[in-house]
């Protein structure tokens, strides 16, 4: 039993110190995630706000367009032309 205790100890002599330096590893790679996700949706909430905005612009210029409006009158008249 003595062998078997020796390699268990010998393996986790070997193995603790390298899981903690992978965790710590990994911890730092989580906090640099974080920072660029929190960069990432500032960014995507400045496009949000813009596209907002473009398509308020967007429907502004189609109210004055008024095309259905428009269209809606060459049409009939186009009817009562033919008739």
């Amino acid at each position: 039993m003595s062998a078997v205790e020796d390699v268990r100890k010998a393996i986790q002599d070997f193995l603790a110190p390298e899981l903690r330096t992978i965790s710590a590893r990994l911890d730092a790679i989580e906090k640099v995630m974080d920072v660029r996700f929190e960069g990432m949706d500032v960014k995507f909430a400045s496009v949000e706000v813009k596209l907002d905005s473009l398509s308020k612009q967007i429907q502004a210029v189609d109210n004055k367009l008024d095309i259905d409006r428009r269209l809606t009158k060459l049409e009939a008249r186009q009817s009562s032309a033919t008739q």
